[in-house]
């Protein structure tokens, strides 16, 4: 099973997703806005901090296995946290300003699957 090694929003409600193996595909969000719990991400800050959540699980995996295997936080200190969470701030600032430009530059149409 190949698992997500990161995401990040792109412009209009879609999403980059890159793989363990590093292939990136761009998942299309919209058709979901409208069901269930998906229905909170129309708001487009919202939206913008898939990162930030992304980031903030990863660190707390990262805290409870060292916990559980070294009965001390290990590695995992004050900066890892932080960092999650400026990191997809940052990100989500930089999308809502320049959000297309950026996408059209690092990811020109046909070079990363849909």
């Amino acid at each position: 099973m190949i698992r997500i090694k990161e995401v990040k929003p792109l412009d209009d409600y879609k999403l980059l997703i890159t793989f363990e193996n590093n292939e990136k595909k761009i998942k299309d969000m919209k058709p979901y806005l409208e069901k269930g719990i998906f229905s909170k991400l129309k708001n487009k800050d919202f939206f913008n901090k898939v990162k930030i959540g992304f980031d903030v699980s990863m660190v707390t995996i990262s805290l409870i296995s060292c916990l559980l295997t070294l009965r001390r936080l290990g590695s995992v200190g004050v900066g890892t946290i932080i960092a999650a969470v400026l990191v997809g701030t940052v990100l989500g600032f930089v999308t809502r300003l320049f959000g297309v430009k950026r996408d059209a530059i690092l990811y020109p149409k046909g070079r990363i699957s849909k």
